[in-house]
């Protein structure tokens, strides 16, 4: 753990930046108490390297979120409130993390470390894959069936772009990783751990979102959404499971990446 004037650091730079989300929209305001939060413990119990991860996978996916929004919002595919992330949004993808940086002092520093790794690059592959795979001009296709093209933005599809996309995650966050000497392994170690679990937690979202994800129907303008409420109207449950909507899939997607970085480490390395 930390002394308490790097603490406080912690809290005058967090602080800062929860004023930096709300000016420029990145969070609401229930996104930047669960983000100072996650934040504060992250930097409380994995210290200021940890933090600077998760700093960049936050800005860098919000960025993406907002980046061609009016062209995502005519499609009806953009993320709800102006591309502003809420508390639900934040803790999905960044509880596996703080967990890791809890866990720091309980287990071994090389396993958290792989795991916190994994978890940000789950989350930082599935966003980018979303954010820009919605912007393909060729209709993505199912997951669990190639052959049938599926309208963006449905759950469960993917399409070249947003898989690709993952490559620019990868590219973001193993560099940064190096740049703040967060572990010892050498860059190509680092690559690969985070290429294999964004990947794999990108590629469990998709799953989860083909089969399981609620689904369902706007009797507005007749869509398949992930929302019990669209065009400001109740929707229509169709297929999936009620109880896991799109937060949820992101949840388990990120401690996918996360054990897959810590498996990925004791088969390959």
């Amino acid at each position: 753990m930390l002394a308490g004037s790097t603490i406080l650091t912690g809290i005058v730079v967090i602080a800062l930046l929860d004023i930096i989300s709300l000016l420029l929209g990145l969070l609401t305001v229930s996104g930047i108490i669960a983000a100072s939060i996650i934040g504060l413990v992250v930097f409380h119990f994995g210290g200021w390297r940890w933090f600077v991860i998760l700093l960049v996978f936050l800005i860098i996916s919000s960025l993406f979120t907002k980046f061609k929004y009016s062209q995502k919002r005519e499609l009806g595919i953009a993320q709800g409130k102006k591309g502003a992330r809420s508390w639900i949004n934040v803790v999905a993808n960044g509880f596996a993390s703080a967990g890791f940086a809890i866990g720091k002092s309980l287990l071994p520093v090389e396993t958290v470390l792989l795991g916190f790794i994994g978890a940000v690059s789950a989350a930082f592959a599935d966003t980018l894959s979303t954010e820009i795979g919605i912007l393909s001009k060729s209709s993505p296709r199912l997951i669990t069936n190639l052959k049938r093209k599926v309208p963006a933005g449905t759950s469960g599809g993917i399409s070249v772009l947003g898989e690709l996309s993952v490559l620019i995650s990868t590219a973001i966050l193993t560099l940064a990783v190096w740049a703040v000497d967060l572990v010892s392994f050498s860059l190509t170690k680092i690559l690969f751990v985070t290429l294999v679990s964004g990947y794999a937690g990108t590629t469990t979202d998709s799953l989860l979102g083909a089969t399981f994800q609620a689904k369902y129907s706007c009797e507005i303008c007749g869509r398949i959404v992930e929302s019990k409420r669209h065009c400001d109207k109740p929707t229509q449950h169709m297929a999936g499971k009620r109880i896991l909507d799109n937060n949820g899939v992101n949840f388990i997607a990120t401690w996918i990446g996360a054990i897959t970085a810590i498996l990925f480490q004791w088969v390959a390395f």
